[in-house]
């Protein structure tokens, strides 16, 4: 509103009119004068007959005398009433004026309430007229309410009834600064005067004219968008539509996520920001033997399901994983229900998991890899044994397994990179997950698939399996599958070649679970795919060393055989054939129990074969002589000697012994490398017998030099055979 409202609203007369009334009736203590001045004012109300004011003369003069108040009777009450005023109306916030009764009537009291908000002091007010402050047009509409007033006040003294009478009414006043504000006053008749009690209501005059704007933008906006109502409501039934759609494809989803996260190989469970338990698949219950009751709900720290250490490693990256740090795969130790510990490499993601941030956390069963490493660590025991077993006579035989030792090392180099490898893709890439109908076509395809098969998931939709394996292994599994889907089962564990986009064989495990119908009819299948190409081309690696290493055992010349301290726990077929006796009958027996009671030297078997077995344990090295006369690739911590051994019957033959410390499994044995040289000790008889009779035949006959030197040179020519035929023996 920008002008007076006009309104004649009737409302609540305010407590301190009603009091100032009441103080009012209490004396009746106006005076003949006080009558006589309104007597004065009401003879200028416009339309007042001069026979009313006759009458209000003579009323006045009856009355003098009988109802003139006696001052002296309630003058301390008066007194005491009129300081309780005086503080409400200085202490009120409300703006509080008395003025004269004229239809141009002048301030006579203004409280203080009136500097705080309009600035005016109170004698910048009184005396001054009313109308001087009011705005012009709220002037025009204030005068019949001034008019109305003064007639109540004439009708008041004619029929001698007292009148309470009070308007609430809004108009603009000016401010000691020139500005306007908006006041809203109830208009009292106290006596002979009016009394204002006002409030300051600009602010709210603002905020209604505000809402006043706002609302008639709302009805344009209103107006303008009812013409596109009709369409919106169209689209929005589209988008409605659309919606139930989505709604349709999301559960779709859902029950997708839920098939594949019951259906993934490895245990996967969903915890919460403070380790809780959210959701376990069943995969967990069947490895570690808990059920989803006895977890969900649960802290993992208060379930013996992990090692003290491991649950430090998993709250340690948990927290790390909440902080939106990368961590990568690390390994644990899980505790099954009955107490068995499973190695278990721990993936984990972040998700978000009805509405709320979560962990998804995947653990592998890697008790496989760890036996094929220590699998590894076997053979690589036993192929430091074998490269110790070469004698110095093997030279060529020795630099072959050098090469060997030095090929095992590049391809054990080759191994841990493809490791490396493989747990870096691994961590970059999840297993993928498939979903094919009835006739084994690809419907669904999710998880990066482009990182196994080099396809994107796109261009596998609309084809089966079969189409990506080698022709022979498409038959194959694809017989396989049929046996399967026949009788609903679910698929376990299924390996299967593929052939990658760019032609290399690719491995897989296969895992899935029958899709049905409302009806229990088989629709499809639904699984996972894991790429298990390094864990085969590593298990068959392992399996080719054991083999090439084994066939070296087997085929030695020379008879070897294992000791564990000074008995036999091992031996090859050549052992057997040099003692004439089967496998059973060599080990858990001592080797002096194949010597005769002393040797060559007259000293006891038994005591000299222990002093070599305990030398060979200690590592002592072999003396000056023995070196000089050995192979230079027999170690020098190795004991090389000549032996006296009997066969199973009995046989005596002569042996030359090599004896190496070896580490198996980190135990000391010993290795003997045994070579039967009865022919070579029949041999050497033989030379120095003829020698000897040359020498005979020499000093018997003098003369006959030429033909001793002839002699001697035939001598020198068999020596050299036999040195050859030696050499070509030993290489």
């Amino acid at each position: 509103m920008n002008s007076f409202s006009g309104r004649d609203l009737m409302v609540e007369e305010p407590d301190i009119v009603k009091e100032m009334k009441e103080t009012e009736k209490l004396g009746k203590f106006q005076s003949k004068q006080i009558f006589c001045e309104e007597f004065e004012t009401h003879k200028r109300v416009e339309n007042v007959s001069e026979e009313a004011v006759v009458l209000i003369e003579n009323d006045l003069k009856r009355k003098e005398g009988a109802n003139y108040f006696n001052y002296g009777t309630t003058k301390d009450e008066l007194r005491k009433i009129k300081e309780k005023y005086r503080l409400i109306t200085e202490n009120t916030h409300d703006l509080i004026a008395l003025t004269t009764f004229k239809l141009n009537p002048t301030y006579t009291y203004a409280n203080p309430s009136l500097k705080k908000v309009l600035g005016y002091d109170s004698e910048d007010l009184i005396g001054k007229p009313c109308l001087d402050f009011i705005h012009p047009k709220d002037k025009k509409k204030l005068f019949p309410l001034l008019k109305k007033y003064v007639g109540m006040k004439i009708s008041k003294l004619l029929t001698e009834k007292n009148l309470d009478v009070f308007e609430c009414i809004e108009y603009r006043f000016k401010d000691k600064s020139g500005n306007w504000h908006y006041l809203e006053s109830t208009v009292n008749m106290i006596g002979d005067e009016l009394l204002f009690i006002s409030k300051d209501i600009t602010e709210r005059k603002k905020a209604e004219g505000a809402l006043r704007k706002a609302h008639g933008e709302l009805e344009m906006q209103v107006q303008e968008r009812t013409a596109k109502l009709v369409k919106s409501n169209e689209q929005l039934n589209l988008e409605i539509a659309e919606r139930k759609e989505i709604e349709e494809e999301l559960k779709e989803s859902r029950s997708h996520f839920q098939m594949l996260f019951s259906s993934i190989v490895d245990p996967v469970v969903i915890v919460d920001s403070k380790g809780k338990f959210l959701e376990i698949s069943d995969k967990l219950e069947e490895r570690l033997g808990f059920t989803r009751e006895e977890l969900l709900g649960r802290n993992f720290l208060t379930v013996k399901i992990a090692t003290k250490k491991s649950k430090a490693s998993l709250i340690k990256n948990l927290a790390k994983r909440m902080a939106r740090m990368k961590v990568t795969p690390y390994e644990i130790e899980a505790i099954t229900k009955d107490g068995k510990k499973i190695p278990a490499e721990v993936n984990a993601t972040k998700i978000v998991y009805k509405g709320k941030p979560a962990d998804m956390v995947v653990f592998r069963d890697i008790t496989e890899r760890k036996k094929a490493e220590g699998a590894l660590r076997k053979a690589h025991g036993e192929l430091e044994m074998q490269v110790q077993e070469r004698t110095a006579k093997l030279v060529k035989s020795n630099e072959r397994l050098k090469l060997e030792i030095t090929e095992r090392k590049k391809i054990e180099k080759d191994m841990q990179a493809s490791k490396q490898k493989f747990r870096d893709v691994m961590f970059s890439s999840s297993d993928w997950v498939w979903e094919v109908d009835i006739n084994g076509n690809y419907s669904y395809i999710g998880g990066k698939v482009e990182d196994v098969l080099g396809y994107k998931p796109g261009e596998l939709i609309g084809k089966t399996p079969f189409d990506l394996m080698p022709e022979g292994e498409a038959k194959k599994i694809k017989d396989v599958f049929v046996r399967i889907a026949e009788q609903k089962k679910d698929i376990k564990n299924l390996e299967n070649w593929n052939l990658h986009k760019d032609g290399h064989p690719v491995c897989l495990l296969t895992n899935g679970v029958p899709i049905m119908d409302e009806d229990g009819n088989l629709i499809g299948y639904r699984g996972v795919d894991k790429d298990i190409t390094e864990r085969k081309k590593t298990n068959k690696r392992i399996v080719d060393s054991e083999r090439k290493f084994r066939s070296i055992f087997e085929n030695a010349n020379d008879a070897i055989f294992l000791m564990s301290e000074d008995t036999f726990i091992e031996c090859n077929p050549k052992t057997e054939e040099m003692l004439g006796c089967d496998r059973e009958d060599i080990l858990q027996r001592k080797p002096y129990e194949f010597s005769p009671p002393c040797q060559p030297d007259g000293r006891d078997s038994k005591a000299k074969a222990l002093e070599k077995i305990n030398a060979a344990f200690a590592g002592e090295p072999l003396s000056i002589d023995t070196i000089k006369s050995s192979a230079p690739a027999i170690p020098k911590s190795a004991q090389f000697f000549e032996w006296h051994h009997t066969k199973l019957d009995g046989t005596l033959f002569d042996a030359e012994v090599n004896l190496n410390r070896v580490e198996i499994e980190s135990k000391a044995m010993l290795q003997a490398i045994v070579r039967d040289i009865t022919w070579r000790k029949k041999a050497d008889d033989e030379v120095k017998k003829k020698i000897n009779e040359l020498e005979r035949y020499k000093n018997a006959t003098v003369g006959r030099e030429l033909r001793l030197i002839e002699l001697k040179k035939k001598i020198k020519q068999f020596e050299k055979e036999k040195a050859e035929s030696w050499r070509t023996e030993n290489e």
